[in-house]
């Protein structure tokens, strides 16, 4: 029997899950940076997003590289999408859906709100 080569060609990401107030988060990185970010309740459904959105690649399981991508993106927090609002102020249209954006939103209030009176 002959064993297969492996693909030198495909693309390896490494990922990781977390918890967070938005949900689960998975984020992926490839030796370029961040390669993808999916938030949502369920960890295996964020791994087949993964496998999706990256067919063919080879995934490997690394929160320690992961989160030196996630240090060195510097446009991670420059476009700030969740803050973006309808001209009549209410919330709508988020990737991550509307629910999300709306605790995202709500959470950056009492932060701002709690440094405003300490």
């Amino acid at each position: 029997m002959i064993e297969p080569t492996p693909d030198t060609t495909a693309e390896t990401l490494r990922f990781s899950h977390a918890n967070a107030a938005l949900g689960t988060l998975l984020v992926a990185a490839s030796v370029r940076g961040v390669a993808a970010l999916f938030i949502g309740d369920d960890r295996m459904q964020r791994v087949r997003d993964l496998q999706s959105a990256f067919p063919g690649a080879r995934l490997f399981a690394s929160a320690q590289e992961v989160g030196a991508a996630c240090a060195a993106n510097r446009i991670a927090v420059a476009v700030p999408c969740q803050r973006v609002v309808k001209a009549d102020g209410s919330i709508s249209g988020y990737r991550w859906g509307v629910q999300r954006k709306r605790r995202l939103i709500n959470m950056e209030g009492v932060a701002l709100w709690s440094s405003i009176c300490a």
